[in-house]
């Protein structure tokens, strides 16, 4: 006869172990030893990574004017697609997440390599490279985070496509006070100077 005051346990002879003690076990085999560097290893490093850099000051090509470089057309890019964003809400549309975050991506990439000699120019750039990389501000997550993290190239986050829509609806709500239409100033002025 069985005993159905007391169910029987099918699971009762498996024993857990508590995680704490799983956890503690694991942290202790995982610990890391520092191993001291090589000094001739590490010196040699840091002075290849020296010359390096400092053959890379030597082999940029100054530039007074802008249009020669890439970075003339990126801009200029850039400033037609503000302007598609302005007029209509693009931000789900995956072939323009693609581009404008390849495009601006090229463009920061550019402006690095390229020594632009007009100080009045690489301000205006560093300005709009500064603006577009923090929007929105006092933001954790801007849109040159989403950005810089290949959004829409590799991954389309919500928080990319919903910066992209505000700007959009931000635009449409006051047009001459708006992020877009400041943006496009700027890229105006940088553009005319030619």
């Amino acid at each position: 006869m069985v005993d159905t005051s007391n169910p029987i346990d099918p699971y009762g002879h498996l024993k857990v172990e508590k995680i704490e003690e799983v956890t503690s076990a694991d942290e202790k085999e995982k610990k890391l030893n520092p191993k001291s560097v090589d000094k001739k290893k590490f010196i040699y490093l840091t002075f290849l990574n020296f010359f390096l850099n400092t053959l890379n000051l030597f082999n940029k090509k100054k530039y007074s004017k802008i249009e020669d470089t890439p970075i003339f057309k990126e801009l200029q890019t850039i400033k037609s697609s503000l302007e598609s964003l302005k007029e209509k809400d693009l931000s789900k549309e995956a072939d323009f997440l693609n581009f404008f975050a390849y495009l601006w991506l090229k463009l920061f990439n550019d402006y690095k390599n390229y020594h632009i000699t007009n100080e009045k120019t690489i301000s205006d750039i560093k300005e709009l490279i500064k603006n577009i990389y923090s929007y929105p501000e006092g933001s954790e997550f801007s849109l040159g985070y989403y950005i810089s993290e290949l959004a829409g190239m590799k991954w389309i986050p919500f928080p990319y496509i919903e910066l992209l829509k505000n700007l959009h609806l931000e635009y449409k709500k006051d047009p001459i006070n708006s992020h877009l239409q400041k943006w496009i100033d700027l890229l105006n002025s940088i553009l005319e100077k030619v």
